[in-house]
Formats: structure tokens, C-alpha cells, sequence
């Protein structure tokens, strides 16, 4: 049993270590909500909320794990969420910067504490 219990970890644990995760935004109309539920409950759910006669949910997963609830979606697309690189560790300054453009890109998901 735990033989199988360790190789169905590891089999799960492939797909997610082979992408790299990314930020999603599912649109579920409400009809579909509960067909998406199941898979819902296995995804890295970020936020979900009501929104013009939809359920909106942003998920923090790969490709192939976002894919999962295509059929239940009427739009799923990956928003970019791109920083400005730097070549060494930042400074305070530097990461108090990036998480305020953070929010002001994103006002609708994110808040500075």
C-alpha cells in the first residue's frame, strides 16, 4: 500500500515539477460551477469571486494543471505578471518598488499590507 501510495505521489509530482506555474484566470458561468467544484478542490485556488454573472477564480498552477478545468470555463487564459529582472538579491527599496507596481498593475487581485 504504501508502494502505491509513493508512486502515485510521484506520478502526480512530475507533471507540476515539468511547468512552471503561472497565475490563471478561470471565468465559470454558474450552470458549470458545480461540475467545477472537484476540480476546484485539487487546484492552488488564489481567489474566486462573483462578477458579471460569473464566477471568476485565479489559480496559481502550470499549463497542464490549469487545463484541467477548460471544459468548465467560458475563458481561461494565464495573465503575465512580469517584473523588471535583476541581476542580484534587491534591496528593500527595490522589493517594496516591485510589490507596489505589483498592485498598482493589479488592483483587483492584490493589496500591500
Amino acid at each position: 500500500m504504501r508502494m502505491l501510495l509513493l508512486i502515485a505521489l510521484l506520478v502526480f509530482s512530475l507533471p507540476l515539477a515539468a511547468g512552471e506555474k503561472q497565475l490563471w484566470r478561470a471565468a465559470i458561468p454558474p450552470y458549470l460551477l458545480r461540475e467545477a467544484g472537484p476540480t476546484l478542490a485539487t487546484l492552488d485556488v488564489v481567489s474566486l469571486a462573483e462578477g458579471d454573472g460569473v464566477t471568476v477564480v485565479h489559480i496559481w498552477e502550470t499549463a497542464q494543471r490549469a487545463a484541467l478545468l477548460a471544459a468548465t470555463t467560458s475563458s481561461l487564459r494565464a495573465i503575465p505578471l512580469k517584473l523588471a529582472a535583476t541581476p542580484a538579491y534587491r534591496t528593500l527599496d527595490e522589493m517594496t518598488a516591485a510589490l507596489h507596481d505589483i498592485v498598482e498593475k493589479f488592483p483587483d487581485h492584490a493589496k500591500l499590507y
